[in-house]
């Protein structure tokens, strides 16, 4: 890899990271409660899961310099399926009741900390 490609994605990186904690941040003002960050299983990765009461919510955090919603269109079908997967994965390792709500989120950070919140962005079944 070269050395200006390996900069900008540790870049990247570094910005994700930022972006996440800014997202505990978000959810913790709200009353949310972090029950993983960066959770990664074999079928996919989940950034966030907060819990409140009996929701369970798990977050896509996306970073953007522009911080406009365009965010929501870089998550594809493809990716919603692997968020699910690993939200399954999660439920099923923890033995959350079944009962509990469930919701997808996505959150875009933009570049003067500016938060979009799209909640419900999309439905699994799981």
């Amino acid at each position: 890899m070269k050395p200006d490609r390996r900069k900008k994605r540790r870049r990247a990186y570094r910005s994700g990271l930022r972006g996440e904690w800014i997202a505990i941040g978000y959810y913790l003002l709200r009353g949310y409660w972090p029950l993983a960050r960066r959770y990664k299983t074999p079928v996919g990765e989940v950034d966030l899961v907060v819990q409140r009461g009996r929701r369970i919510v798990f977050v896509e955090v996306k970073v953007r310099q522009s911080g406009s919603s365009d965010a929501l269109a870089a998550i594809s079908p493809k990716q919603q399926t692997r968020i699910s997967r690993a939200a399954l994965h999660f439920l099923t390792i923890r033995k959350v009741p079944t009962t509990m709500d469930k919701r997808f989120d996505v959150l875009v950070i933009g570049g003067t900390l500016q938060v979009i919140h799209t909640p419900n962005a999309w439905f699994a079944d799981i």
